[in-house]
């Protein structure tokens, strides 16, 4: 299959044993216990343009969030084709676009448009996954607490929520576009 096409694996409820997917999380099955699921998407820090002090800081707050962490988790890491318009949108979002720079924003994102659009340019997507096999002794609060103190060394962290937004990522971790 040649051109971008997808390739269908199987239906993910029967692949992760869905019992429900709501707003906040997904709930499976296995060996008839019920388990919660939760996902956060995570930036990384970018290490290579920095003082070896500032790295040294980062790595510390590391492991001590590292410490901290007295959950089951689980990187998921998803590669797929790089969307501009989703960077582009961020990029208008980040920046201060005022009348002073309007035109040169515009120009800047036409000329990326032009080169990138016809690229077949990927990029990773990294999610922290959480499951709670005891739901009756659930403490997502204390997670949340500790995955957001990955945002003290430079990351950006959401827990992701919205059924279609958690349907998408499943969807993409077993349908695969040929590269």
């Amino acid at each position: 299959m040649k051109g971008g096409s997808i390739l269908k694996y199987k239906d993910i409820k029967t692949l992760y044993q869905i019992v429900d997917i709501n707003e906040e999380y997904i709930v499976t099955m296995y060996d008839n216990i019920l388990t919660r699921v939760y996902i956060y998407e995570i930036t990384p820090v970018v290490l290579f343009d920095i003082n070896e002090e500032r790295k040294n800081n980062i790595l510390n707050k590391y492991k001590e969030i590292l410490k901290q962490i007295n959950f089951d988790f689980e990187v998921l890491m998803i590669n797929q084709k790089f969307d501009i318009d989703k960077y582009i949108n961020k990029l208008k979002n980040n920046s201060l676009v005022n009348e002073k720079n309007k035109s040169i924003y515009f120009e800047y994102v036409k000329e990326l448009k032009e080169k990138i659009l016809n690229e077949n340019i990927y990029e990773t997507i990294y999610y922290i996954v959480v499951s709670f096999a005891n739901i009756n002794n659930l403490n997502v609060e204390n997670v949340d607490k500790v995955i957001k103190k990955f945002a003290d060394i430079g990351c950006n962290v959401t827990r992701i929520s919205g059924k279609d937004n958690l349907v998408n990522i499943l969807n993409n971790t077993i349908n695969r576009r040929e590269m």
